[in-house]
């Protein structure tokens, strides 16, 4: 995958994904009700 040129590597993706996905959880949850 590249990002403004770029090339992004996997531990980069991992450290987005452990970052993200606490946030992208609480979003859906409160979306769901």
């Amino acid at each position: 995958m590249k990002i403004r040129g770029e090339l992004v590597n996997h531990a980069t993706i991992q450290r987005w994904v452990y970052k993200f996905t606490p946030l992208l959880e609480s979003e859906m949850k409160k979306r769901k009700g």
